[in-house]
This record gives C-alpha cells, structure tokens and sequence, in this order.
C-alpha cells in the first residue's frame, strides 16, 4: 500500500501472512503486539482488540526415516535439529535469495523454549550447526528484530528428499522434535485451536456458534472416516494433473495430520475455513469418498444469484430464478461449467472495477470474450462496474451490520459472504439447537455435509432447506438450498 518492502512469514497451517519488515516504519505501528497493525488496519480495525502473538513454526510432520537419518548423522540435540528443519522447511525466506531462511531472535527463543535472554542466541547457535555441517550466512536487509538469514551449502539428497516429500502424504510421519507419532494430532490441534481465537472485523453470532459447535465434534469419526479410505483418496489424488494433485497431496497430508478439520473464521470475512484447506480444499469426488454416507445440502450458485440481487442485473436474476443458470451459459458459450464458474469467481473477487481482457489468465480469456457475449453477463458486468464506481451506491454494512472496509472488492465480496451465511443461518441454527442427533459433519462455506440416521437425516434436511429457501426468498435472493 505505501511501498515499504515486506514478505511471507510461515504459519501453521500453510497460510501465508503479512509481516512487516522495514524498522525505520515501525513507529506506524503499534508495538503492543508481536505482530504489527498496518496504516490501513490501523485506521480500519476496530481500536478495542488485540493483534494476535505472531505464530512461529519450528516443529515440523517428517517421515520416521528422515528424522533417524538426520540424528545418525547430526546427534540428538533438539536445537540443531530445528534449525535444520527451520532451513529446510519454513516459509519465512530472505527476499533477496529464497534459499537462504530467516531466523529471528524471537524464533530462537521458541526453539529454545525461552521467554528471553540477553545472549546472541543466533550466532552462538548458528555456529554450532556450523560445525557439523557447512552453512553460509548473512544478515539480511529487513529486521523486524535481530535477524539472521543462513543456509546449509550443499544439503545431502535426504535432506532435499524429506524439503520435496514437506507437504505431502507420509507413510510413517512423526514429529520432528521428539520422533513421536502419537503426539502429532494433541501439537498440531492445540495450535490450529489457537486459530479460532483470531480477531476478526466482522463478528458476527452464528459464525462464533458454528465455529464452536464444528470444532466440539467428536474426532473418533474423522479418524474411522481416514482409516476407511485414506488408500483410496490417496489414489484419486494420484491421478489428477500435476498442478492439482500438488493441491490434493497439500490437503491430504493436513488430513493426515489431523483427520478431524479445525475451523476459524477469518480476519476479514465471515466466511469459515478449515485450518490448512483439508476437506475443504479437495476436488469433490476425492472429499465425497470419505462422505459417501453423508447428505451433502447446497446453495445453489449462490454468490452469483447474490451478487446479482445485489446490483440488481434484472436479465440475470430473471435466469438464476428460472434455475437453469449453468445449464443456459453452457449451451450458449460451448464452454464446461467449471470454467463459467471459475470465471464468475474471478470476476466476483476480481481487484479491478472494470475487467480488462489482457490481465485475465490465459485458459480463462475465451470463456471471457463467449460470456461476454451474452446479454445477462454483459448486463452484470457493466452493472458491477458501475456499482464499484459509485462507491456501493452508499451500501456501508454488511448482513450483521459490520462496517464494510477495505477496498472497493473487498467490501463487496464481504457484502456477498455475509449475506450467503444469513441465508443459511435460520438452518444452521435448526440444525444446532433442534436437529441434535443430525449432525454438520463438514463445512463448505455455500453447503455443508449431514450425518444421523438415514431417515431421521432426511426429515431434518428437508426441514433445513424449507427454512433456508423461505430466508432466500423474503431477501428475494435467487438460490435455493438443495440436495446435492
């Protein structure tokens, strides 16, 4: 935003967040935190709350084999342990030369399991690895605190094995601290529950509610649900093209982990996720193996039919009321509805207020120039940007009357979730509060899964689409929520 230089800092569930780098700007920020308020946050945020303590990676999931090789060769001493793995691992790079990895006072503290010390923990500590195996070092340009960038020479092929196998599936993982398998699940969850303590700028009841609820779930059902078809994810995921099966292996090796999903809302939206994609993240057929004995509710087209209440498209409403939405811009651009919806997605999330042709990616620019074509998505671009241009045509709030902030976008896909989740959220809190031995197994944002009894599971969906669909329709919204 103002130009000053900054990078990704690791987090523990594979998100990338914001870390500010320069020192010479920290009197922008406030410093009662180990995280830094940004000039925008810092005039947007609510002045009531605190940032979070900045959240360090320094245990990793390794194979059993990796972790014994690498004691064979460099003892059992836990702190170069972890800065091998710091090197190998962690996202927190130096700009300059992504090989090389930062490691701060505050990072080595926590290797350490230190509070504080007046020592150049660094330097002492970097040494001794040096001893054991050749490292290259240099104090980088961004310091947030002491700071020191450094990176082993020549790493053995194990060690750039286990940096290739980081997020994938393991045949025998363990915790690289103390070589423990049991103990994966009780490490990893404590930190991933940390996440649903996160601030956010739209609070909102039933998010707090659902979040509680989801992650009161018993695990032992999660665990059988692994058990069962954990060889048969696994081989689904092994025949998708490479870019997606990257993100399958991403998704499965967090299930791995931990079979049962951990939700927290995020900062800037109402919208719920699960802490490292997990079930959330995966291509459906690979997701419904594990669910095959689910009832899977949808919201149909549902950001679309909002975003087009919302600009009030009348060409496109009268189509998404008619139900045959995909199906009609199918027929009339030639292209598969995958496509048409990445593309509404691109649209609906896109920075710009007018779509330009040349900064669309590639593979999406022909289904730009045939949907363009056509009446209702000429009619709900033009709307869109219209309404992005006259500021929301004075819209401040949200569904549960949180100022919107942020950007032009970010206020009207903030505007879409939040009234996505109050349509559903007569359902939800049927489904919570009445329909107790129906459970919501599994949250995706626009739908969720329900398990129970087969009969008893019916009756109470068809309750909760009675309800959703009557929401829908006093917000004159054209989506239906639907068995899917």
């Amino acid at each position: 935003r103002d130009g000053n230089l900054c990078t990704f800092v690791d987090d523990l569930d594979g998100k990338k967040s914001l870390d500010v780098l320069f020192a010479e700007t920290l009197s922008k920020y406030d410093k009662t935190t180990s995280g830094f308020i940004s000039d925008f946050e810092q005039h947007e945020a609510p002045t009531n709350i605190k940032l979070p303590k900045r959240s360090i990676k320094t245990d990793w999931v390794v194979e059993r084999v990796f972790r014994d090789q690498l004691i064979s060769q460099y003892g059992t001493d836990n702190t170069i342990i972890s800065l091998v793995g710091l090197f190998l691992f962690s996202t927190f790079r130096d700009t300059a030369d992504e090989s090389f990895v930062v490691v701060d006072t505050e990072t080595m503290l926590q290797i350490l399991n230190k509070q504080h010390s007046k020592k150049n923990l660094i330097s002492i500590n970097l040494k001794r690895l040096e001893h054991l195996i050749q490292i290259e070092r240099k104090k980088p340009f961004y310091t947030r605190s002491q700071a020191t960038s450094f990176k082993i020479t020549t790493p053995p092929e194990y060690m750039l094995e286990a940096q290739n196998q980081h997020n994938k599936p393991k045949l025998d993982p363990v915790l690289l601290s103390d070589g423990k398998s049991k103990h994966i699940k009780k490490a990893t969850n404590i930190e991933r529950l940390k996440r649903t303590e996160e601030i956010t700028i739209y609070p909102n009841e039933i998010s707090s509610k659902l979040i509680s609820y989801l992650n009161r779930l018993p695990s032992n059902s999660f665990q059988e649900r692994f058990n069962n078809n954990w060889n048969g994810m696994i081989g689904l995921a092994e025949i998708l093209t490479d870019e997606a099966k990257i993100s399958a292996m991403t998704n499965l090796s967090a299930i791995q982990q931990n079979p049962k999903p951990i939700y927290s809302q995020g900062p800037k939206t109402v919208r719920i996720y699960a802490v490292g994609g997990h079930y959330q993240n995966l291509k459906r057929h690979i997701r419904e193996l594990a669910f095959s004995d689910c009832l899977k509710l949808d919201l149909r087209h549902s950001q679309l039919s909002i975003a087009t209440h919302v600009l009030n498209s009348p060409l496109l409403l009268k189509l998404c009321e008619s139900g045959q939405t995909w199906e009609y811009l199918t027929n009339q651009t030639g292209m598969d509805k995958q496509s048409i919806k990445e593309f509404v997605y691109f649209v609906l999330f896109n920075d710009d207020e007018v779509i330009k042709e040349d900064e669309i990616k590639a593979d999406l620019r022909g289904c730009f120039e045939r949907l363009n074509k056509t009446p209702e998505i000429e009619e709900f671009l033009n709307l869109r940007t219209q309404y992005l241009i006259h500021h929301f045509k004075s819209e401040t709030k949200d569904a549960f009357g949180n100022l919107l902030k942020g950007k032009m976008n970010q206020k009207f896909n903030s505007l879409i979730s939040s009234i996505e989740l109050s349509i559903l959220s007569p359902g939800i809190e049927f489904l919570i509060e009445e329909a107790k031995r129906t459970k919501i197994v599994l949250w995706l944002h626009d739908g969720f899964y329900l398990t129970g009894s087969e009969k008893e599971t019916i009756s109470n969906a068809k309750k909760t689409i009675e309800i959703v669909n009557q929401k829908a329709k006093e917000l004159k919204i054209p989506t239906t929520l639907i068995m899917d």
